[in-house]
């Protein structure tokens, strides 16, 4: 059995995580965008997170968990907290809240440094010590395969492939 208080302590422990009003019920916001609301009775609570994760809920257990219906769409997840396992309302908190955070909040709770999505590097030096090496971008490639005797060619910013608009 969960009830609200624990919810919001766990929430307001999340990186970056602040409640403030939303009408009249309080929301759980990171970075100003809402994660999740509570309602005035405080014997609910609505958690945004993906399609998968509401079916996998209701389906566990529909007399805690319902699908939170805005207009025709299913938009979250509505919790009855005193029907509510306490993790598993904490996994539905950190699930959303990870939706919503910033890549650096989400790797300061993971305990690793944020990386750009794709590029392979973990930001930590090689072997002898040398930071990674910034990979090309798609201009700076084309020019290096053309124009070997560039060599490391640095393309400026300013450089467009498709000209001006």
């Amino acid at each position: 059995m969960a009830d609200l208080g624990q919810a919001r302590r766990f929430a307001l422990s999340l990186p970056g995580a602040s409640e403030e009003p939303h009408f009249a019920m309080t929301s759980f916001r990171v970075m100003g965008k809402i994660f999740a609301t509570a309602p005035p009775d405080q014997e609910h609570l609505h958690v945004f997170v993906d399609e998968a994760e509401i079916t996998a809920c209701v389906a566990e257990d529909p007399r805690a968990y319902q699908p939170l219906h805005w207009g025709k769409q299913v938009r979250g997840l509505r919790v009855v907290l005193a029907a509510a396992d306490p993790e598993r309302v904490a996994e539905l908190l950190a699930e959303s809240w990870r939706r919503k955070a910033p890549r650096r909040l989400i790797a300061e709770r993971d305990g690793h440094r944020a990386t750009r999505p794709g590029s392979g590097e973990d930001g930590r030096p090689d072997a002898q010590g040398q930071p990674p090496r910034r990979r090309p971008g798609p201009l700076e490639a084309y020019l290096q395969t053309q124009l070997p005797c560039l060599g490391s060619f640095s393309a400026p910013r300013y450089i467009s492939v498709g000209g001006p608009r």
